[in-house]
């Protein structure tokens, strides 16, 4: 019931979407239709879309696989979202690079392995394309990836308002110029 309520509501978006596409963007800007229609009005639009695109991309969403740092001759493997990556398959390098062991993690997403062997860079994957990295010196995911996924969505819906607020501030000042 929820789905079909957001399918319509984003059919209907997507229609009022392509209304305005249809609009040149020269005649869109000469008719000033951004310009006159109210801010507050303007970022309603935006904010509800943006919530749309969440829940709707958020569905969707594949969770990520994480390799924790190995302790004490155990190494897990998990997702972002908590459950753990069974029968992955864990790689552990050196730092030149060469295999020191390679194997599976068990049900709790655990690869066991002497305690002695100092993993330099730890690989995992599994069967459906997940890949993590691990690294002692700290390469591998990027800040933005380290981030969990709800702090990604939140910032790129901020990145998409501000420029939307961008765009209605500079062609409210250019009207006032003109």
């Amino acid at each position: 019931m929820q789905n079909n309520l957001v399918m319509r509501m984003v059919e209907d978006i997507g229609q009022k979407v392509r209304k305005i596409m249809k609009l040149s963007t020269e005649n869109f800007f000469k008719k000033e239709r951004l310009i006159k229609m109210n801010s507050n009005k303007f970022l309603k639009m935006i904010v509800i879309i943006c919530l749309i695109v969440g829940v709707v991309g958020t569905s969707a969403y594949a969770h990520r696989m994480i390799v924790d740092e190995p302790e004490n001759g155990e190494v897990q493997v998990r997702f972002d979202d908590g459950t753990v990556a069974p029968d992955a398959d864990v790689t552990l390098y050196d730092e030149a690079e060469e295999v020191i062991l390679e194997g599976q993690t068990d049900q709790d997403g655990i690869l066991s392995y002497d305690p002695a062997i100092e993993p330099y860079q730890v690989v995992a994957s599994d069967d459906v394309g997940h890949r993590a990295v691990w690294s002692s010196d700290g390469e591998g995911e990027g800040f933005f990836m380290m981030l969990p996924a709800w702090a990604r969505i939140l910032l790129g819906l901020a990145i998409l308002v501000f420029l939307a607020a961008s765009m209605m501030f500079w062609k409210q000042k250019q009207s006032v110029n003109n």
